[in-house]
């Protein structure tokens, strides 16, 4: 699974294994060359200043990126985790004045304090938090339905709706019971029961029906998943 970051890493990784390889290539062309007397030792001291040069460069390059990664990430830990609290306090004071919150887009730290609190919270608090989130919804399905979105982003889009527990994103996250990617089907199954209630739990099971039966004669079964 991939986190933010890594693919830049990897991608610099295949580089510098690349660039080793070039040079190790080179030097034992050129050493080749010398000890058959086909090359002169200019040249097998060229190639090796090469291939020192390149190994200095790719290591220099590698280990600089992973220092500035750590010391990046735990920047924006901090940033986050200060942005959360902000956001946490702003929303809680919103829902027991009984104002409306800021208005969206919200950013990552918004949105995790919100779908918190509507993990934490129940009642009218919880419905109240339930219509705020209806505002931003729509980018999670978005990502849902995206050919070009990232596992990470999927799994980050399911986690969301299985804490916001919105019956309308059922339908969106059905497809994934089915995806050939198994943690992705893990993400659905976890999302898809989070609505509350015995009702909610019923409407999955018929959605769930659907998807495995698409037509036919079984959908006379439909009795018996509402008298669940």
């Amino acid at each position: 699974m991939w986190r933010r970051g890594e693919r830049l890493y990897a991608l610099l990784v295949v580089l510098v294994v690349l660039l080793e390889a070039l040079a190790l290539g080179g030097l034992v062309v050129a050493f080749s060359g010398r000890i058959f007397n086909l090359l002169g030792s200019p040249v097998a001291y060229r190639a090796l200043f090469q291939a020192l040069v390149l190994t200095g460069l790719a290591l220099t390059s590698l280990s600089a990126y992973i220092l500035l990664y750590h010391a990046y990430t735990a920047s924006k830990e901090r940033l986050d985790r200060k942005a959360y609290e902000d956001w946490l306090a702003r929303f809680t004071e919103s829902l027991f004045n009984e104002e409306p919150p800021p208005p969206p887009p919200w950013p990552r730290p918004a949105l995790e304090a919100l779908l918190n609190l509507r993990e934490m919270l129940k009642g009218e608090f919880s419905e109240r938090i339930a219509d705020w989130l209806r505002q931003v919804y729509p980018h999670w399905i978005r990502l849902l339905k995206s050919r070009w979105a990232s596992r990470p982003a999927r799994l980050e889009a399911l986690d969301a709706l299985a804490q916001a527990r919105l019956p309308e994103t059922l339908e969106a996250i059905l497809p994934y019971l089915s995806h050939r990617d198994p943690v992705l089907r893990l993400g659905a199954a976890r999302a898809g029961p989070g609505w509350p209630g015995v009702r909610g739990l019923n409407v999955w099971r018929q959605l769930s029906w659907r998807r495995a039966y698409p037509a036919g004669p079984s959908w006379r079964c439909s009795s018996f998943w509402r008298s669940g």
